[in-house]
């Protein structure tokens, strides 16, 4: 059974969580969620219809579906930052000296 966009945000303020905190527990973008949540329920900007907002809806209640996911938007774990492919801090800062300088205007130039 679906719910209302009115019922779900009832529901996230019974059990006294933000939408926001709901979204990065499910590994959603929280201003999606929130975009979605707060989406007018006669005429929605947003259809639900695939992808991230689809998978939101379906979490949420909002509509019947499966929820498909190859990755999630916001990972709690810690491991989840992989610092492998992280440029080193102590990298060299290129300086871009070699550009030439801006030409100078006629009027400019004495």
């Amino acid at each position: 059974m679906t719910k209302t966009r009115k019922q779900v945000r009832a529901e996230l303020a019974f059990s006294g969580r933000s939408v926001t905190d709901w979204a990065k527990e499910h590994g959603f973008n929280p201003s999606l969620a929130l975009f979605i949540l707060n989406d007018d329920e006669a005429n929605p900007k947003r259809k639900c219809l695939r992808g991230e907002s689809h998978n939101i809806a379906v979490s949420l209640g909002l509509k019947e579906g499966k929820v498909y996911r190859t990755q999630r938007w916001y990972d709690p774990s810690p491991n989840s930052l992989q610092t492998s492919n992280l440029p080193s801090v102590a990298a060299p800062i290129i300086r871009l000296s070699y550009l030439p300088s801006h030409p100078k205007r006629e009027d400019e130039v004495k």
